[in-house]
């Protein structure tokens, strides 16, 4: 009957595999922190609805519909890339690969979608003049 050899052990891990480690998770519970400051300055926002009361819409502009679809996907864009981040930084993790980077990204993501969805906020709320 063949026997398959036994699988060596994994070699140890480098102080600098444990430094990425160490960082890529500091930065990934900074990227909840900044997260959740992120959907509180959203809810903030999706509050701006109020200046447009008894103005008519004009296309995009004080559109509640509208305004409210783009709250909703400033919040999906942080929460999707809250939970893709973590996953992609625990399967790094565990393949020891580098890691560090992963959230970086997903902060520069989380970031972006705010300041995008404030820009589009801001021309779509003002009331013409």
């Amino acid at each position: 009957m063949p026997t398959t050899p036994p699988t060596p052990p994994r070699p140890r891990r480098t102080p600098a595999q444990f430094l990425d480690l160490i960082v890529g998770l500091v930065l990934t519970a900074l990227n909840i922190g900044i997260g959740l400051l992120i959907l509180a300055a959203l809810n903030q926002l999706s509050g701006l609805s109020a200046i447009c009361e008894g103005i008519s819409p004009d296309g995009t502009r004080c559109d509640p519909g509208f305004l409210s679809g783009i709250i909703i996907l400033g919040y999906a864009i942080v929460i999707f890339a809250w939970f893709l981040g973590l996953g992609i930084v625990i399967m790094r993790a565990v393949q020891r690969r580098l890691l560090f980077w992963v959230p970086l990204v997903a902060g520069f993501v989380i970031l972006a979608a705010y300041w995008i969805v404030a820009i589009i906020l801001s021309a779509s709320y003002q009331p013409a003049t």
